[in-house]
């Protein structure tokens, strides 16, 4: 990445996740579970902004090296990976859900 103020978004992005992840410490440590689930969301939101900053810094630096398209679609399809919403299943996670707040199986 050869343009300093890219770097510096892409490191002050980085600062961010680091003071929501803080405050997701905290707010664990007063058992504040529902807002440390909130400021989860805001930290997944975060590290997706960072990995789509780098990922279009590095496609930029290799349109201006001249690198085939070709070669850069490995990165590209980095980038929809992690910006895709999050493949879980929803029945499992409700079940293992209600597990924990009843102690018992429902089918």
């Amino acid at each position: 990445m050869t343009d300093p103020l890219k770097r510096i978004g892409i490191v002050g992005r980085l600062r961010t996740v680091r003071g929501h992840l803080h405050a997701v410490e905290r707010l664990i440590a007063e058992d504040r579970v529902l807002d440390a689930a909130l400021q989860l969301r805001a930290v997944r939101g975060a590290v997706t902004r960072v990995m789509l900053e780098a990922c279009r810094a590095q496609v930029e630096r290799c349109r201006a090296e001249g690198v085939p398209p070709e070669a850069v679609e490995e990165l590209v399809s980095l980038a929809r990976l992690v910006t895709a919403p999050a493949k879980c299943a929803r029945g499992a996670r409700w079940r293992s859900m209600s597990i924990a707040l009843h102690g018992e199986r429902h089918n």
